[in-house]
């Protein structure tokens, strides 16, 4: 666990990667102009035009893995707490969904990468890279209703090699 000193210290930088995230997330998605290239004109003239950055959440500890759910909101999952958050659609304060068993934090490693279920609206699940002491895993949990809580439905993977660093845990 993070003291509040190390959580304060990093909240900048924290910040400005998860709003350059959702900002080229929601900025490739918007409907403002984009000129669609020509036939004749070369691809360095085509411009897509991103929106500004906007801040949508604070105060994150380590923040690692980000998804996105169908009805827009985001889960965050964080390194160091081995918790996963929910951030409303419209941005504002995270909400804890639940903390996901069996994590051991190290210099790199903790709670990593998560995605969510393509078919996420009906099976509720999202699938997370944990480290281990000696071994990582991939992890399926089932998140509830109310995002109010999550459980360990399975062990996908386990057995996954780590050190005290680079432990990877990107999930695509």
């Amino acid at each position: 666990m993070a003291n509040s000193t190390e959580r304060v210290a990093s909240t900048p930088r924290i910040v400005a990667f998860v709003a350059a995230s959702i900002a080229i997330v929601v900025g490739g998605c918007s409907d403002g102009p984009v000129t669609a290239p020509s036939r004749s004109a070369p691809a360095s003239t085509t411009h897509a035009t991103l929106g500004e950055p906007v801040e949508l959440v604070t105060g994150l500890a380590a923040p690692w893995g980000l998804t996105f759910l169908p009805d827009g909101s985001a889960l965050v999952s964080e390194r160091v707490s081995g918790e996963i958050l929910r951030i409303p659609p419209e941005g504002g304060d995270p909400r804890t969904v639940g903390v996901v068993p069996d994590v051991h934090v190290s210099s790199e490693g903790g709670l990593l990468g998560i995605v969510a279920s393509p078919q996420f609206a009906t099976d509720r699940t999202v699938f997370a890279s944990v480290s281990g002491q000696d071994r990582n895993r991939v992890v399926a949990l089932t998140i509830a209703d109310d995002y109010g809580s999550l459980t360990l439905d399975r062990v996908l993977l386990d057995g996954i090699r780590t050190a005290d660093r680079h432990h990877g845990g990107r999930i695509a």
